[in-house]
């Protein structure tokens, strides 16, 4: 991963930066109802768009008049581990910012979710069974293009996480 560059301190905490770090996605874990069907995420899915370089932004709840990072300008980063997609971002010193850093620190908001397309042939329907025996139309996600992470109020991926991390 490459190296954040950004300097944002925390209004009263001298050398202290805000950050927020946690997994956008998490692989083989059903989302819940997502309109008549779930799905899941393989591992592998995010590989071809972050090794192509996508220009991914961290938002709050999907909503692109609230930025937090990016790739681009070296603000967040992304990568796929075994666990899912991982992000950790670098908050920018604005009002929004520093609202949701204690929204999160708080325990108020902790999960994410990401927006994404899905490449040709990235994806398959199905049908499983979960746990109670209920059947229902599965999508499993091979290959997407991400563009975005989000702190989210509503997941579609409970599995998700999203936590403060300070660093100096």
């Amino acid at each position: 991963m490459r190296a954040i560059r950004a300097q944002v301190r925390v209004a009263g905490d001298e050398g202290a930066l805000m950050r927020l770090q946690g997994y956008a996605a998490v692989f083989n874990s059903y989302s819940q109802d997502l309109g008549g069907f779930r799905e899941r995420i393989l591992p592998g899915a995010f590989k071809k768009s972050l090794s192509g370089g996508a220009d991914v932004r961290c938002l709050m709840n999907h909503d692109p008049n609230f930025v937090l990072g990016r790739t681009r300008s070296n603000t967040l980063r992304v990568q796929e581990d075994s666990i899912g997609l991982r992000f950790e971002v670098l908050l920018p010193n604005t009002q929004q910012a520093r609202d949701l850093y204690e929204t999160v620190k708080r325990g108020d908001m902790d999960q994410c979710s990401f927006a994404f397309t899905v490449d040709a042939d990235g994806d398959e329907w199905s049908e499983d069974q979960d746990e109670r025996g209920n059947r229902f139309i599965a999508r499993t996600l091979r290959a997407v293009n991400v563009f975005d992470v989000s702190a989210v109020t509503f997941p579609a991926y409970t599995d998700t996480t999203v936590g403060i991390g300070d660093v100096s």
